[in-house]
């Protein structure tokens, strides 16, 4: 049976761009969904799928489309592996881009249509865990037509999750350091970015599947007999491919002095949390650098700001700040659209579209405040004066704190909802599916995903257990973490927990995972076989 799940991403990543020197300028406007391909299949299973190729002109257009190989950079983002290092690279990476065969290789699109491109996946009868590539679509614009043509090429990755037997997440940092960098000219922006403290936590994925992972290091220094904590701070999450490793690198938002520190690395892997990483450092930071300034943990009321209102509506809400702390603090906020709405679509739909940070404005945007004040901001909403499509809209207030050398002491974010009363929200949570993988011996990780693809946030309640395939008894509970912020529309959240099957006989078993929220139960399911050998238990995953 031919089975292939989407996840529906809305970000183009710019691969290169050429130049044809003519007289005027003119690029096609061209659109890609998806524009990340997650397919899920079995050894020896043929997966076929499409791309939708969009010409957003009104003239046709001609495209060239190709498979390349992919790996990653430091910043977990995708890299395409230029030609002269595929030799190199050859075994070291689960490519599976050979897997793959392409209906057209050059298509003309005619103005203001789509081209459906059909792409066929043979896995090997001896797939196991996760490949992955890239489809490149690149526009092939006349050269001779008069004007300076464009070439924009569209990078879209692809993952193939080969279901089976259970694998090993083998996910770890290997070492931790600190250093300092001095101001520099970024190669892709040519922005000059100023000298900073770096943390740099040494990813390892030695198994065959990918996970997501995110990292959080917590630096401090000694005081007395004591370690103090100095700071904290946390990677963006990203998927980490199989059988790749690099160094993660996270900026440190303040300046620190030379001196001893015990850092402290903890990885998340698909949401669960794994043991940390402890190391002294003796770091040679910038010179001029004499005072250790710590972070400062404020006192913000509300923790979530609420705003109801109409189409032209204008409603102000109020948002208290208080400095513990016996430091004078410079304050700057800033409003941005969250993050999880920043680069997803469902569709035709823009996660921006939940966004309302263009109805804002903050009074006082910058301010001081001494050790021990507070004071409270003016955030002034204007509703659109058109139509509203949501219930609700979302935003994010920034709090950035420095002191009077302009380190860092504190970066806090709030939630502003803003709602419609108008209409009436429609939660909907959607399950994304589930995996499972060894954790040692007969323990074994389960991880799932849910996506909110209704129009309001919400929170579900998780509960979760083993069972017998006819679903008639219940074996094993499973505590799974829960989500400690509300789910905004479009964000898909992991959750994990593990399951002992150790007093488990062989057979076929079903594992529930159910999500209960406002507007019902998102239901999980995931059925596999458990058979016991001198090597310990082992898993597969059946056809659902």
């Amino acid at each position: 049976m031919k089975r292939f799940t989407f996840i529906w991403l809305f970000w183009i990543f710019i691969l290169f761009t050429s130049i044809v020197p003519v007289k005027n300028l003119y690029a096609t406007a061209f659109m890609v969904r998806p524009s990340r391909l997650v397919l899920v299949g079995t050894p020896g299973e043929l997966i076929s799928t499409t791309v939708g190729i969009s010409n957003n002109d009104s003239q046709a257009a001609r495209a060239k489309i190709q498979i390349a190989v992919l790996d990653q950079s430091t910043d977990g983002k995708s890299r395409v592996v230029p030609s002269e290092e595929l030799d190199e690279l050859a075994g070291k990476l689960r490519s599976c881009a050979e897997f793959i065969t392409l209906e057209n290789e050059s298509i003309v699109i005619p103005g203001l249509q789509t081209f459906n491109l059909s792409l066929e996946i043979q896995l090997p009868n001896n797939a196991r865990g996760t490949y992955y590539c890239a489809m490149i679509v690149a526009s092939d614009p006349d050269r001779d037509q008069p004007g300076l043509a464009v070439v924009v090429n569209f990078l879209v990755p692809i993952t193939v999750e080969v279901e089976g037997v259970a694998q090993r997440k083998d996910i770890s940092i290997s070492n931790i350091e600190m250093f300092h960098r001095n101001e520099f000219t970024d190669n892709r922006s040519g922005k000059l970015i100023p000298a900073s403290d770096w943390i740099s936590l040494s990813l390892e994925n030695a198994g065959i599947i990918s996970a997501e992972v995110k990292g959080d290091v917590t630096i401090m220094r000694q005081s007395g007999k004591r370690w103090k904590r100095v700071t904290e701070v946390s990677s963006e999450t990203v998927n980490m491919l199989p059988k790749t490793s690099w160094p993660f690198l996270i900026k440190i938002p303040k300046a620190l002095p030379s001196g001893n520190y015990q850092v402290r690395g903890t990885l998340h892997v698909d949401g669960r949390r794994m043991r940390p990483l402890e190391k002294i450092i003796d770091y040679r930071g910038d010179p001029n650098i004499t005072e250790l300034v710590e972070d400062v943990v404020l006192m913000i009321q509300p923790a979530v700001l609420e705003v109801e209102g109409v189409q032209g509506a204008k409603r102000n809400v109020r948002l208290n700040i208080q400095n513990p702390s016996d430091q004078n603090i410079s304050f700057v906020i800033d409003k941005k659209i969250p993050t999880v709405l920043q680069s997803v679509a469902i569709g035709d739909l823009l996660g921006k579209s939940f966004a309302s940070t263009q109805w804002l404005e903050i009074k006082p945007d910058k301010f001081h405040l001494r050790g021990g004040a507070e004071r409270s901001l003016l955030i002034h909403c204007v509703f659109p004066e058109d139509s509203l499509e949501h219930p609700f809209y979302y935003s994010t207030i920034g709090i950035h704190g420095y002191s009077q050398n302009g380190d860092v002491l504190t970066n806090e974010e709030v939630v502003l909802i803003a709602k419609n009363i108008s209409t009436e929200g429609s939660p909907k949570l959607q399950a994304n599916g589930m995996t499972i993988s060894i954790v040692e011996n007969d323990i074994y990780s389960i991880t799932a995903r849910f996506g909110n693809v209704g129009n309001t946030h919400l929170l579900p309640e998780l509960s979760a257990f083993l069972g017998d395939v006819g679903d008639t008894k219940m074996l094993q509970r499973i505590n799974m973490t829960e989500a400690k912020n509300m789910i905004i529309p479009m964000e898909i959240p992991t959750y994990s927990g593990e399951v002992d099957l150790s007093r488990i006989d062989d057979g076929y078993y079903r594992i529930h995972i159910n999500a209960k929220y406002s507007g019902g139960v998102a239901k999980n399911e995931l059925t596999i076989s458990v058979v016991n050998s001198e090597a310990g238990k082992s898993v597969k995953v059946m056809d659902n």
